[in-house]
C-alpha cells in the first residue's frame, strides 16, 4: 500500500451528472497524470463514514485513489502496470 498524498487537478462528470464524478487529471511527487474518461467507483464503509475508491488508467497503468469527504483528502492506495497479473 502507498497512502501517498494526491493533489486532484480536474474532474470530469458522467453525463453532466454533479453526483457521478471522477479525477480526471492528478498530480503526485512532482508529476502529473490524466486519465482516460473510463473509470470506476465504489463506496467503502470505514468505521462511521464512507470513502469513494476509485480505479482509474492512464492506458498503461491502473491507479487506485481514495477519496475521503470529511477531511477532503485524497490518498493513492496502489497501481500497478496494465498486463501485469
Amino acid at each position: 500500500m502507498y497512502y501517498d498524498e494526491v493533489n486532484v487537478i480536474s474532474y470530469y462528470f458522467v453525463n453532466g451528472s454533479t453526483k457521478r464524478w471522477f479525477p480526471q487529471a492528478i498530480e503526485i511527487n512532482g508529476e502529473r497524470l490524466s486519465f482516460l474518461k473510463t473509470g470506476v467507483q465504489c463506496l467503502v464503509k470505514m468505521g462511521d463514514s464512507f470513502i469513494k475508491v476509485f480505479n482509474m488508467s492512464d492506458l498503461t497503468t491502473l491507479y487506485r485513489i481514495s477519496f475521503d469527504p470529511i477531511t477532503r483528502s485524497w490518498k493513492l492506495l496502489g497501481k500497478r502496470t496494465l498486463g501485469e497479473v
